[in-house]
């Protein structure tokens, strides 16, 4: 037997146990007539599966009443073992095998057809709970393309991924350790099944810290704060963001998680009238960063307390382009006191856009106030010491 062949045949002699503990009601005279359309009928079956000129459509169907024959053999045989003879036993175990054979002949072809086929594991699949059900009457060259084509839900979280003929990685499309070398797309279920592991073009996406890189959530928060540090003392505002950026699909900020944090901070924008804009701007930051410093292309959702520009970002061309970046991008709008520690952030710190001189001029009044506090200080304390001397005099 072949590797396949021998899988198949470990499969379905381990259903057989199945099929005995639901034997049926036993009915002697029916069970016997049936055992006598075995004996007749098996060695007919058995032909026509090694029947070398038959088209694989026609195989396939053989194989289907075939495979339904032998279980309806099995279930009598559990309940009535009485007339089983020793010929309709061999016949039967012939019947599996020539099953067996005809189906990885069939898988032999599927594995020619899919790349990296041979990698398959057949017995990962056909062991499923959910494909043993349809071992019994549907061909395993239909269950098992199913599940290579299979379409898994963090899938829609990922970059397109590519496998090789060969090696045991699979990688993006863009991958710069496989140049030269044709890469075809696979599903996640087909790299499962071959038991690949992820290349080093996939960092940081794809890392075995049990951290889910197959979205990214982020919490954002825009901020006008008043400011008076011209020296003309004229009130201006100023526009800033802040963003915290995390692995997973987060459903509120209580899920973050120091050891999932992507990065955080605050943003500047000249923007300082309207805070639905500075909230597109952060959108736009998140996005960009995650792009381009990050090297992300999966899903990603944003949380902002600002619902205007959750309804309207995707108006903005520039953002519209960047989201295209991404597998998807969703901006939901929380209560602000769900993005309370985003909102923290933004209060208590701010970026401001001034000029090289006016910084070097605000620095040195600061040196100047700070050298007159000391002064200041050095001042009463002297005062203090004479106080403290005229009243020692004193008594």
């Amino acid at each position: 037997m072949g590797k396949d062949e021998k899988t198949l045949y470990d499969i379905y002699k381990k259903k057989e146990q199945k099929y005995a503990t639901s034997k049926g009601e036993k009915d002697p005279k029916k069970d016997r007539e049936l055992m006598g359309g075995f004996t007749a009928k098996i060695p007919l079956w058995v032909m026509r599966l090694k029947d070398p000129d038959v088209t694989i459509s026609t195989k396939q169907k053989y194989v289907i009443a075939a495979k339904n024959m032998y279980v309806q053999y099995v279930r009598v045989r559990a309940r009535s073992p009485e007339f089983v003879t020793p010929p309709l036993t061999k016949a039967a175990d012939e019947l599996l095998k020539a099953i067996c054979k005809s189906e990885a002949e069939m898988i032999g072809m599927l594995r020619l057809q899919e790349p990296g086929g041979a990698r398959i594991d057949i017995r990962k699949i056909l062991e499923k709970p959910k494909n043993q059900k349809r071992l019994n009457h549907e061909s395993t060259t239909a269950i098992i393309r199913d599940a290579i084509n299979a379409v898994d839900s963090a899938a829609d979280c990922l970059p397109i991924l590519y496998i090789a003929d060969t090696g045991k990685k699979f990688h993006r499309e863009d991958c710069p350790y496989c140049k030269g070398r044709y890469l075809a797309t696979a599903s996640l279920e087909m790299i499962r099944l071959q038991n690949l592991t992820p290349c080093k073009c996939l960092a940081p996406i794809w890392k075995n810290d049990g951290i889910d890189r197959t979205c990214v959530t982020a919490f954002i928060d825009e901020s006008l704060h008043n400011i008076t540090w011209n020296e003309t003392g004229r009130v201006e505002r100023s526009g800033n963001y802040s963003y915290i950026l995390s692995w997973g699909k987060l459903a509120n900020e209580s899920e973050l998680l120091p050891e999932a944090t992507i990065t955080k901070g605050i943003g500047y924008t000249e923007e300082q009238k309207h805070t639905e804009q500075i909230t597109e701007t952060a959108i736009g930051k998140v996005l960009f960063m995650l792009a381009f410093d990050y090297d992300y292309m999966g899903a990603v959702r944003i949380y902002t307390d600002n619902l205007g520009a959750a309804q309207h970002w995707e108006s903005i061309a520039k953002y519209k382009r960047f989201a295209n970046l991404f597998t998807s991008v969703e901006v939901i709008h929380i209560p602000r006191e769900k993005n309370t520690r985003a909102d923290k952030m933004c209060r208590d710190r701010m970026l401001l856009n001034i000029s090289r001189a006016d910084f070097d001029r605000t620095v040195k009044q600061r040196e100047r106030v700070i050298d007159l506090q000391q002064k200041l200080e050095r001042i009463k304390a002297e005062q203090n010491d004479r106080l403290q001397l005229a009243n020692f005099i004193g008594n």
